[in-house]
């Protein structure tokens, strides 16, 4: 991951007003704004018909102004989208078509994404270099400190290595549960312990038409780490994340707003308890 500038500490968005008539929720369903801190997201993608982005935000160098500038983010909105369609999205491009991304850059979106008043942040990505712990720890403080629910990637390499934002003090932390528990079902929810993380299928399927995605790339966004290669099918804590995010956006849409703390644990009393059973061996992965 590249390093930040640090004369930028805050780092504006490059683009972006606010995109009209945003999808309203579906019927019995409180819509809830969610933003996918990513890269990107194409909404000309069947899986994604009809979809219009309350915000699309970028904060990374790619001459395109908006979408995707690789797949990855359009991979997770429309697992998002299809399990909780009364979502309301908004897209908060960090990520570069390799996958790096400037943390401060990161930083910046999702504080961004707050102000603007989104509930959940969805986070496909993993920051394993030097200050991350720090600099991820501070904001993600700051975003549940006024409600905000974040929902962030752990490793693709090792399911128990720390990475962040992930295994920051009050966010979710997610892995593939194809890493941890390999004969766990497609649409299991597992509750991990040492450290505490939810598990999810990392695969694109179960999701309509899945098939149809263009090919992304690793979910590990860790400087010096390049997992990902087009095309492979195994499983991603990438999509794994977006999952978690799906079921949130479900909890507080039929429940309403709630403390981060309080939905998490709600999330965490209904996912079935499970062995890690991923050892210590590095595993490599990459999204379909």
């Amino acid at each position: 991951m590249n390093q930040a500038n640090p004369t930028t500490p805050h780092l504006p968005p490059r683009n972006g007003e606010p995109q009209a008539n945003a999808l309203p929720g579906t019927a019995g369903l409180r819509p809830v704004r969610v933003a996918v801190i990513d890269s990107g997201i194409d909404t000309t993608h069947p899986l994604l018909a009809g979809t219009q982005l309350l915000h699309d935000l970028a904060w990374d160098t790619a001459p395109a102004p908006f979408g995707d500038v690789c797949g990855h983010g359009t991979e997770v909105a429309a697992i998002i989208r299809t399990l909780a369609p009364h979502c309301q999205l908004g897209s908060f491009r960090v990520l570069a078509p390799d996958l790096s991304a400037q943390p401060e850059a990161i930083r910046a979106a999702a504080l961004h994404a707050v102000a603007l008043g989104y509930e959940i942040l969805n986070l496909s990505l993993a920051d394993g270099s030097e200050g991350a712990e720090l600099l991820h720890t501070q904001w993600v403080a700051q975003a549940v400190t006024l409600g905000v629910h974040v929902v962030a990637a752990g490793s693709n390499v090792d399911a128990r290595r720390p990475q962040f934002p992930a295994m920051a003090p009050g966010a979710i932390a997610v892995v593939a549960a194809e890493h941890v528990v390999p004969e766990s079902t497609p649409t299991a929810l597992l509750r991990l312990a040492d450290p505490p993380r939810l598990a999810a299928s990392g695969m694109l399927a179960p999701i309509p038409d899945a098939s149809a995605l263009k090919p992304g790339a690793g979910s590990d966004v860790v400087q010096g780490e390049a997992e990902a290669e087009p095309g492979d099918s195994e499983a991603c804590a990438s999509l794994a994340t977006a999952r978690v995010t799906a079921a949130l956006a479900l909890l507080l849409g039929t429940r309403g707003p709630m403390p981060p703390a309080d939905a998490t644990a709600l999330i965490f009393s209904a996912a079935t308890p499970a062995e890690d059973e991923s050892g210590a061996e590095a595993q490599k992965c990459a999204v379909a």
